[in-house]
């Protein structure tokens, strides 16, 4: 997935300069370890194939996994793939600009391409966001940006000669 932010501020350039790709980067990394613990386990729910739009999946598979496995929660056969995922994720920040990535360790199946009839693409079904949860993301980022920038402001000391 892939947001982008746009933030205005009124204030000392050069602050800015140092300042905001930290603040920006931690509010970034912030916002990436809740949606792990927060949404992505939503992705294991019964309603989740409906909600995040996943390709449907067969009827005689459906019913091929009840019988084998004893319920229809999507993206869970085995259980390897939400014990992996949900087990740690790992966030990246670049120094040279605001930027931050979360990685995942996964299944191989979950990195495999998707042929056109057969296999699912099990990563984009992970990664699925609502326009609901991207907003909610989107104003957590802010806040957590808006609060440090308040704070740099209240603690910034000026000298005068």
């Amino acid at each position: 997935m892939r947001m982008s932010v746009e933030i205005t501020y009124r204030g000392d350039a050069e602050v800015m300069k140092k300042e905001l790709g930290p603040i920006v980067n931690a509010a970034l990394a912030q916002a990436i370890e809740e949606w792990h613990e927060r949404t992505l386990p939503r992705h294991f729910q019964p309603s989740a194939a409906g909600r995040y739009h996943y390709k449907a999946r067969t009827v005689a598979w459906k019913k091929h996994k009840r019988k084998k496995v004893g319920h229809d929660n999507p993206l869970v056969y085995t259980g390897d793939l939400k014990r992996e995922v949900t087990r740690m994720i790992e966030i990246k920040t670049l120094k040279t600009k605001p930027s931050a990535t979360g990685k995942m360790r996964g299944p191989r199946y979950l990195h495999m391409t998707p042929s056109a009839n057969y296999r699912h693409n099990y990563a984009a079904e992970l990664l699925a966001m609502t326009r609901a949860e991207t907003a909610a993301m989107a104003r957590r980022v802010d806040q957590i940006v808006t609060k440090a920038l308040n704070n740099l402001k209240e603690t910034r000391t000026v000298r005068v000669a």
